[in-house]
């Protein structure tokens, strides 16, 4: 009974020394140091618009997808959801970008939400009664940029627009080589 007690101390002393999230510091200085608008999210259905449905299978509760599948606790890089996971506008912040915020520590960018936009991010907490703990808070952060941000895609830069056959094309009873060899020709 010692034994387990003396471990569950140094366990405790462990994580109060290492903070709170589980990213460790970069070795180079950051890129940028920027004040920000500071939130906390669980993976409750209040804070990721989730519920159950009549099967107990969980499910988007409202928007575009709103009875769609929902994967409670995995990130939108496909990642489990722990402390130290930030959620970020992923056109300014690409995924792994690496921030560190005072009074919670380092992160790591894993995740994003409708709301987050901008000079917003959010930071994962293991319960709901953190979360709201935290807060909304305005600090600086410093920021290590894994990769420049993405583009945006300008109309310009379009794919080439590609005409598939119709339903009608296949009325006129032509073969599948003729059409095949028709949409060839607009290729």
């Amino acid at each position: 009974m010692r034994t387990i007690l003396s471990y569950a101390i140094v366990l405790c002393s462990l994580a109060l020394v290492t903070g709170c999230a589980t990213t460790s510091a970069p070795k180079t200085p950051p890129s940028a140091a920027k004040n920000m608008v500071v939130t906390a999210y669980c993976k409750c259905g209040k804070c990721c618009n989730w519920k159950r449905s009549w099967l107990g299978r969980p499910v988007i509760a409202k928007g575009k997808y709103k009875g769609h599948a929902k994967k409670v606790g995995i990130t939108a890089s496909g990642t489990k959801a722990k402390v130290g996971t930030i959620a970020a506008d992923t056109n300014k912040y690409p995924f792994g970008t690496v921030m560190y915020v005072p009074g919670y520590g380092y992160g790591r960018v894993e995740d994003r939400g409708s709301a987050i936009q901008g000079e917003h991010i959010d930071l994962y907490f293991r319960t709901h009664k953190q979360a709201l703990k935290w807060g909304r808070v305005n600090t600086k952060v410093s920021i290590w940029l894994t990769r420049p941000p993405r583009p945006s895609r300008s109309p310009s830069r379009r794919p080439p627009l590609v005409v598939l056959p119709t339903h009608a094309d296949y009325q006129q009873k032509e073969t599948l080589r003729q059409v095949r060899k028709r949409f060839a020709e607009l290729r």
